[in-house]
C-alpha cells in the first residue's frame, strides 16, 4: 500500500507538467446563413446560422448575434426569429455574427401592408381617420382584381365595428387611400391601440398590424391660395411641419362636381400645372389643399409609421 501511494504522489506532476488544462475552444473561421429570400408581412418565420471552423465544420454551443439593416421593415429577434412588418422598397439585410465573423442574407417583403393615421379636417373642425394600403404579391406585382380589405381597431374604435368592403386593395402597383372624416361627412374618431387589417387573395388570407396616434396631427397649410383658370392652376402657401405633399381640390358648385388635382411635393411651392387632357368648364368653385406626410404616387416607397392628413379650405374663384 506505501508503495501505491507513493507512486501516485509521482503521477500528479507528470500530468501538469504534459499541460493537462482545458482543451483550446475551437476557432470560428466562417459564418452560414439559411433563410427565405421573401417574407410575407405578419407571417413570422426563422432564419437559421452555423459557425464553421477551418474544415468546415459546424462548431456547435457558439453565440450566434441577429442585426437587421432597418427593423422597421424586417424586424429579427435573439433566436433569428423574422417578422416582416411593412413593405419593402429594397432588399433589408439579415445579418448573423459570431465571433466577429459575419454573414448576411437580403430579404425582400410582400403581402398586405395598412398604414394609419389621423385625418385633421379643419373644415367640420373635426378629426376622422386615414388609412393607406398597398398590397404586393411575392412575384412583387398587385392583384389583378380588386379585393375587399377589412379593418378591425380597438374596442372604442366605430363601435367595435369592423369596416369591410368600403376599401378595395390598389390594383398592380398602386397605393389606395381611404378617408373617414372628409368636408363633406361626419369623422370617424381615431382611436389610440393597436389595429389589424386582412384581405384574401386567391383563397389565401393576409393580414397587416399597425397602431394609430390619435393624438398626432398633421398641421393644415397656412395662407392657401388655389387660383384657378380653365387652362390651369398656382397653388401658394405654407406647408407645416412634417408635411411633404399637398394636393389641390376644386368644387364646381353649379354641378356638384370636384376635381382632385396633382400630388405635389412641398419643395415645388409655388407651382403652376397646366391641364393637358382638357380644360376646366367656367362657373364659381369652392377650393380646398390636403396636406399629406406620405407620397400617394409612389407606390413602391417607403410609407411612414403613421399616414396623417390635414385638410383646410382655400377660397372660391369664379371665371
Amino acid at each position: 500500500m506505501k508503495k501505491q501511494f507513493a507512486l501516485t504522489l509521482l503521477l500528479v506532476p507528470a500530468l501538469a507538467a504534459c499541460g493537462g488544462g482545458a482543451p483550446t475552444a475551437p476557432t470560428t473561421s466562417s459564418v452560414s446563413i439559411n433563410s427565405a429570400s421573401q417574407l410575407e408581412i405578419n407571417a413570422p418565420t426563422k432564419a437559421t446560422a452555423a459557425a464553421k471552423d477551418a474544415n468546415g465544420n459546424t462548431l456547435n454551443g457558439k453565440t450566434i448575434t441577429w442585426t437587421s439593416s432597418d427593423p422597421t421593415i424586417v424586424a429579427v429577434a435573439a433566436d433569428g426569429a423574422l417578422t416582416a412588418k411593412k413593405l419593402s422598397a429594397s432588399p433589408v439585410q439579415i445579418t448573423a455574427t459570431v465571433d466577429g465573423k459575419s454573414v448576411s442574407a437580403n430579404v425582400t417583403t410582400y403581402g398586405l401592408e395598412v398604414t394609419g393615421g389621423t385625418y385633421n379636417n379643419t373644415i367640420s373642425k373635426l378629426v376622422g381617420t386615414h388609412f393607406l394600403i398597398r398590397f404586393r404579391e411575392a412575384d412583387q406585382t398587385g392583384p389583378d382584381a380588386a379585393a375587399p380589405v377589412t379593418i378591425q381597431g380597438p374596442a372604442a374604435f366605430n363601435g367595435g365595428q369592423a369596416f369591410t368592403g368600403t376599401q378595395t386593395l390598389p390594383l398592380k402597383t398602386n397605393v389606395t387611400e381611404v378617408r373617414f372624416g372628409g368636408a363633406y361627412y361626419s369623422a370617424v374618431t381615431p382611436v389610440d391601440g393597436e389595429y389589424t387589417a386582412s384581405t384574401v387573395v386567391n383563397g389565401k388570407t393576409f393580414t397587416s398590424k399597425f397602431s394609430i396616434d390619435a393624438d398626432m396631427l398633421l398641421p393644415a397649410m397656412q395662407n392657401p391660395v388655389v387660383n384657378l383658370t380653365a387652362s390651369g392652376y398656382t397653388l401658394t402657401g405654407t406647408a407645416g411641419t412634417g408635411v411633404t405633399y399637398v394636393q389641390a381640390l376644386v368644387f364646381h358648385t353649379g354641378t356638384s362636381t370636384t376635381t382632385t388635382l396633382s400630388l405635389l411635393p412641398v419643395s415645388s411651392l409655388p407651382a403652376s400645372r397646366e391641364f393637358t387632357s382638357q380644360q376646366m368648364p367656367s362657373g364659381t368653385y369652392n377650393t380646398y389643399v390636403r396636406s399629406y406626410n406620405v407620397d400617394l404616387n409612389n407606390a413602391t416607397g417607403l410609407t411612414p409609421a403613421q399616414s396623417n392628413v390635414a385638410m383646410v379650405a382655400a377660397g372660391t374663384v369664379t371665371f
